[in-house]
């Protein structure tokens, strides 16, 4: 982290973007009911990211400063500074840039890179494209802004209207900076990477590489790249008279091209190809919004329509339903004084049935309450005599059973003895396989006990400053560890690497883990078992010792290797799986 870096990202995933008081992107803006919207709307309909920067007010006439541009985590070499110059009418701004990767190392989509000037309300300006020459570039403006935040984004051609989610450096004050400097924070919308390009045909795609920079100009990769987006979003319906053009304009500078033309003219048609296709692109996606907009209104006045005719349809039903429910109310009241007739009859019949039944129950429950009597009197005495031989049985029973229990127990005492015995000679033999194995491997590196196992130490000498790759040295020892592990079965191995403080938290993390899997390759190919090793990368968040003076950060610059296993086994220490 660098602690005098004005900007702070504010990622926040796919998260849908409030207004922020600027006029949108037309790609960018979304209806209502964009859920309900046809698929053959643009593709560029989707949320973007948020990020901001802090904008600074360079007072009008207050002469020139300067500030820096400080590379991301996307081009942390990178370096650059930018002279501001507020005069009347515009403000110059010229923006130097060493130590910059091509375009096309940060995505295949990328072909080039963008400067932009950020309002505080979050309105991207586009300032120009910056050409790289080697690896440095330079670009003079102008802006009629007064106050904004500066960034350079990797863009798929120099004509974009917003700035994508790629962003390689930011503005930041200089110690060196003069004048009256107002911080300002500025928020603004990024567009997510491979936005332009997602949905293109690989064979649309410009593929950005050294043969390709040798044979083919950059501004005419540009404008094939513009082209293909712009016929994505169907511009060639949307915008014909504007994809013609710029499609006669392409067809010249593919002819120059051919026939080895003037540069400088292939160049000029191919800039002005990749506005043309911006403009396209930008008319196609506002007339395709349009004609959904209306869609919607005209499918909102047939649903009215719709609506009233099956209103009238509804009261003449309620009538037709008003006069059946009275004649059906009227055929109701006679059935009931029908029903309430036959039912009068129907209890009186029941009720003499049921005085007829209630004496012949009486009759048959005295004589089943005389036969149940004689009938329980015989099962209790059965029940007796089946009882009193159950009581002999399960008293011979019992007496085997104790007589068993005996036995057994004598049995069991026997086999925990000698349990007991091979464990102790077990737990000698893991105690003494363990301190052999750690002097083995102190002889190589240093080797010390933990509860996890022995866990050997790499220091940061055995690599490269600032890399992955293993030293000679480092092989070496790696080797005769391998070959002390080999001689023990059934070891696993947790190879981690840890860093120190300087540098980024991601670059950090990822230089941890490239060490940790550089090792464990290593190992696996001088014979050890894939399965048995895992790596993993802790970066800075396990420090050994303090950060803040050289000693302790060489220190935390290592790796470590715990090896560990059922043949070593401290005490009273469960082994744990190794997992990939």
């Amino acid at each position: 982290m660098q602690p005098t870096r004005l900007s702070c990202l504010l990622l926040a995933g796919s998260l849908s973007v409030t207004a922020w008081a600027q006029n949108p992107n037309p790609t960018l803006a979304q209806p209502a009911n964009a859920q309900q919207q046809p698929s053959e709307m643009p593709f560029f309909r989707v949320d973007v990211v948020a990020r901001s920067i802090k904008a600074i007010n360079f007072h009008h006439r207050r002469g020139s400063t300067e500030v820096g541009l400080l590379g991301t985590a996307l081009a942390p070499r990178s370096k650059g500074e930018a002279r501001v110059d507020s005069r009347t009418g515009a403000t110059q701004v010229e923006i130097r840039i060493d130590r910059m990767q091509p375009a096309g190392d940060i995505g295949d989509e990328f072909l080039t890179y963008v400067a932009w000037a950020i309002t505080p309300e979050g309105r991207p300006q586009n300032l120009g494209e910056l050409m790289l020459d080697g690896d440095g570039t330079k670009l003079k403006a102008a802006t009629e802004l007064q106050s904004f935040g500066l960034i350079i984004t990797a863009e798929p051609y120099y004509a974009v209207t917003q700035p994508s989610d790629a962003v390689v450096m930011e503005g930041v004050v200089k110690q060196g900076t003069t004048g009256t400097i107002t911080p300002i924070e500025a928020k603004y919308e990024l567009m997510p990477r491979g936005m332009y390009v997602s949905r293109l045909p690989a064979e649309q795609r410009v593929k950005w590489s050294v043969e390709g920079k040798r044979s083919i100009p950059l501004d005419l990769l540009e404008a094939r790249q513009a082209m293909a987006v712009a016929k994505s979003v169907d511009a060639e319906r949307y915008a014909a008279d504007t994809m013609r053009k710029a499609s006669t304009d392409l067809y010249n500078a593919e002819s120059f091209l051919k026939s080895k033309g003037d540069t400088k003219k292939i160049q000029s048609l191919a800039r002005n190809v990749t506005q043309l296709a911006e403009d396209a692109r930008l008319i196609a996606v506002k007339r395709q919004e349009e004609e959904y907009l209306e869609t919607q209104r005209k499918e909102a006045a047939d649903r009215l329509a719709a609506a009233q005719t099956a209103a009238e349809q509804e009261a003449r039903r309620r009538e037709l339903a008003e006069a059946e429910r009275k004649i059906a109310e009227e055929r109701a009241e006679t059935s009931r004084l029908r029903a309430e007739r036959e039912e009068r009859e129907r209890q009186r019949a029941e009720r003499e049935r049921a005085e007829i039944a209630v004496a012949r129950a009486e009759a048959d429950a005295a004589r089943a309450q005389a036969e149940a009597a004689l009938k329980e009197a015989e099962a209790r005495k059965a029940e007796a005599l089946a009882a009193a031989e159950v009581a002999r049985r399960e008293q011979a029973a019992a007496e085997a059973a104790r007589k068993a229990a005996i036995e057994e127990q004598a049995r069991l005492r026997g086999q925990a003895d000698d349990a007991m015995a091979r464990a102790s000679k077990a737990e000698e033999e893991r105690v003494r396989m363990r301190q052999q194995l750690m002097a083995q491997l102190n002889t190589v590196l240093q080797t010390r006990e933990s509860a996890r196992g022995l866990i050997v130490n790499m220091p940061d000498v055995l690599f490269e400053f600032g890399k992955f790759a293993l030293r000679p040295e480092a092989r070496e020892k790696l080797a005769k560890v391998s070959g002390i592990v080999l001689a023990y079965p059934a070891l696993k191995l947790e190879v981690e690497g840890h860093t120190d403080s300087i540098g980024s938290d991601a670059f950090n993390q990822t230089l941890s883990e490239k060490r940790a899997e550089t090792v464990r390759t290593y190992f696996v190919s001088q014979g050890l078992a894939s399965d048995t090793i895992v790596a993993r990368g802790y970066g800075e968040s396990r420090p050994a010792a303090d950060n803040t003076n050289n000693a302790g950060r060489q220190a935390n610059r290592r790796v470590e290797i715990v090896v560990s296993g059922a043949a070593i086994q401290a005490p009273g220490v469960e082994t744990s799986s190794v997992t990939q």
